[in-house]
């Protein structure tokens, strides 16, 4: 029986980074805080069904509300302000 391979994929931005590793994986968790990323993300690859996308802020405490602030150039998203 084979082996299937997951990847768990935190902080999709704009998809690119998947772009080249997504043939190699048979089921893909794609997380991003941000959604306009996860829609363009969907978009891009959302007729495969080895994805699931979630619009969540992956944080290392359960259930704690966390600032989340995105760029003006809306290329980075931060759980910490800049300014």
């Amino acid at each position: 029986m084979k082996q299937e391979k997951i990847l768990v994929y935190c902080g999709t931005n704009n998809g690119m980074g998947l772009l080249n590793m997504y043939q190699y994986f048979d089921k893909i968790y794609a997380f991003d805080a941000n959604p306009e990323k996860i829609e363009a993300c969907k978009k891009m690859f959302g007729n495969q069904n080895k994805f699931t996308f979630v619009n969540a802020a992956l944080h290392e405490k359960d259930n704690e509300e966390v600032s989340f602030f995105v760029t003006e150039i809306g290329q980075f998203s931060l759980f910490v302000s800049l300014f």
